[in-house]
């Protein structure tokens, strides 16, 4: 019993390290949609950071704003139920994360030369 509350300890940390592999089971493809909309988000982060000090602008209320209408919109998603909601939802805010980004991009180009 142990060793295997010791070994889900160390679980977590080895599986973020892992490549994902959407042709796997339900879990692991749920792992990895988390992933991704994390490395999106942090992008989105990134990317808001740079137009805020490239323009002198303060977008923290639009911003804050815009992340609770878009887990609000992806909420339909867990609505739904099933195994695979949870991956439904994160692939959501994936995509409207992406999108935003490219959104962000494209509305000040000069920050981004």
């Amino acid at each position: 019993m142990r060793k295997i509350l010791l070994l889900s300890l160390f679980l977590p940390v080895f599986a973020i390290a892992q490549e994902c592999n959407f042709d796997s089971n339900q879990a692991e493809m749920t792992r990895c949609a988390i992933s991704e909309y994390g490395k999106a988000r942090d992008m989105l982060e990134r990317n808001v950071g740079r137009v805020e000090y490239c323009l002198g602008v303060n977008l923290v209320q639009s911003h804050e704003a815009w992340k609770l209408e878009e887990k609000s919109r992806c909420s339909r998603e867990l609505a739904l139920g099933g195994s695979i909601a949870t991956q439904l939802f994160y692939a959501c805010l994936l995509e409207g994360t992406n999108h935003k980004i490219r959104d962000i991009r494209n509305k000040a180009p000069t920050c981004f030369k």
